[in-house]
């Protein structure tokens, strides 16, 4: 397992994992602290750009985002 690092390099215990979607009022993002083969699921947060996920501290080691894309509409 890598450990997760924050921006100012102290190594976590745990890796920092996320699922990103998009939603009416900005960004829903699904976090879990991943140690061995356990996942902690975190509660939910939405933000308001995409920027506030990727600047995230401490950094998400992986990261699953779900952006549909349609046909537009006649």
């Amino acid at each position: 397992m890598r450990s997760s690092r924050g921006r100012s390099g102290s190594a976590l215990p745990y890796d920092l994992l996320a699922g990103v979607g998009p939603g009416r009022k900005g960004w829903l993002v699904a976090t879990g602290k991943l140690v061995g083969v356990s996942l902690s699921a975190e509660p939910a947060t939405v933000v308001a750009s995409f920027t506030e996920v990727l600047e995230h501290i401490p950094s998400y080691v992986a990261m699953a985002v779900s952006v549909p894309i349609g046909l537009p509409k006649r």
